[in-house]
């Protein structure tokens, strides 16, 4: 994005917040869960978070929550439920807005996701697992570490 695209982005998200989506599926037992360890942004890296992304302009959440878990999982999961919204502004003083789902699913899955960086850094991967549902309770230590909200959210 050139420096003129980011200026006018940074200038509109004072007037209309960011918006981005989250969804956490499980199985029906809620046993397990399916996760993303991150591999960005920065302060995410290695971490588990749910799996997620930008709201385009002119989408909805929900219609953005099914992309994304396509785009990330090559699942196609059309049922989701919204449990919260969490807004609030970044450091920067930008609004924004973060919707979270939850769904069912009953596929035990595995995979792996490349995202294009630029040729200095190479490739970032990104995987979904499905882990316990135990290792996201106040106190567990997961193999990887999780975003701080996680606790509270599941």
């Amino acid at each position: 994005m050139s420096s003129a695209s980011e200026f006018l982005g940074r200038q509109l998200s004072r007037i209309a917040p960011l918006k981005y989506v989250v969804g956490f599926a499980g199985t029906k037992s809620l046993d397990s869960v399916a996760m993303v360890r991150k591999a960005r942004p920065e302060r995410q890296l290695g971490k588990l978070n749910g799996v997620g992304g930008k709201v385009e302009p002119g989408e909805y959440p929900l219609d953005a929550m099914i992309r994304e878990w396509r785009e990330e999982c090559s699942l196609e999961v059309s049922e989701w439920n919204l449990f919260c919204i969490l807004t609030g502004k970044d450091g920067d003083g930008l609004s924004f807005e973060i919707y979270f789902f939850h769904s069912s699913i009953r596929q035990h899955f595995t995979t792996t996701i490349d995202y294009a960086r630029p040729a200095s850094s190479g490739k970032a991967h990104e995987e979904i697992k499905v882990i316990p549902s135990q290792w996201l309770k106040p106190g567990a230590r997961p193999p990887w570490g999780c975003i701080s909200n996680i606790g509270w959210l599941l």
